[in-house]
């Protein structure tokens, strides 16, 4: 681990709180026409930028096994990953359970469909870097010579998870129970492959599928 001090990596991780994390728990509705008019989202880039210096800084708090992990088993790991994400998703809307309607229509133009692309995928690798990296590694890491790695395992787990859930729950309880099981399996997927860029495809793919099926 690089020589990150207590004071430090507590300190950002509030700034990382409550400027990234509490808002989006905060937020009871959105606008109604985000997932009709597309429009570039300055704020997402800033996000994507705030991520890309977070993951240069904390890198190491995965292990890199580059050499012991091929890119075929990381292709495999993913796609299973995706296949499952896609499965409980069906199942959800199968099991028809109410939630917040949401206008969605997918973009027709090219430069529109050109930004939804942009913004699906800064957007998926922002939350793929804050919640399946940064939060629970760097939280398990604060914790686990405190109160015993599994304590620090399960207190850390759940609360990124309850995090993003709650950020979800603008589109009621179905978005929060994906939420759950889809940072469980993204969890799991980063932690086989440990390729943030495996997990953000994933994500991407998965998005867009929800978006144009």
């Amino acid at each position: 681990m690089k020589n990150h001090s207590f004071i430090s990596k507590i300190l950002i991780f509030f700034t990382i709180f409550f400027v990234f994390m509490l808002p989006p728990v905060l937020q009871v509705t959105i606008k109604q026409d985000t997932f009709v008019e597309w429009n570039f989202s300055y704020s997402i880039l800033f996000t994507a930028i705030s991520m890309s210096l977070l993951l240069y800084i904390y890198s190491d708090l995965i292990k890199i096994r580059e050499d012991k992990i091929s890119l075929f088993s990381k292709l495999a790991c993913s796609l299973s990953s995706l296949c499952f994400l896609l499965i409980i998703s069906v199942m959800i809307n199968f099991l028809h359970i109410e939630g917040t309607e949401i206008a969605v229509q997918p973009p027709s133009t090219f430069p529109s469909i050109c930004i939804c692309l942009i913004n699906f995928l800064l957007s998926a690798f922002c939350e793929e870097v804050l919640y399946r990296f940064y939060a629970p590694e760097l939280l398990f890491n604060i914790f686990e010579n405190k109160i015993g790695k599994k304590a620090a395992f399960l207190i850390s787990e759940a609360f990124v998870c309850v995090m993003f859930a709650l950020g979800h729950r603008y589109a009621g309880i179905p978005a929060i129970i994906n939420s759950i099981l889809g940072y469980a399996i993204l969890r799991i997927n980063i932690k086989k492959t440990t390729s943030i860029t495996m997990n953000t495809l994933v994500h991407f793919i998965y998005n867009l599928i929800q978006l144009f099926c």
